[in-house]
């Protein structure tokens, strides 16, 4: 019940305990605002890969 010390384990097998604060909590996190230099870094990485392909 929530309030109750719990513990729980992980996919890959660790164990953490706690207060269990709700049931089956939704993610709430995220990755914050996009950083500008890199938008285009796969594009311009592909570019330079394909470049070097290209030169062997």
């Amino acid at each position: 019940l929530v309030g109750d010390e719990i513990e729980i384990e992980t996919v890959i097998g660790r164990k953490a305990k706690g207060e269990l604060v709700k049931v089956n909590p939704e993610y709430e996190h995220n990755f914050g605002k996009p950083v500008a230099e890199l938008l285009t870094i796969g594009t311009e990485l592909r570019r330079i890969l394909e470049g070097e392909k290209n030169e062997c």
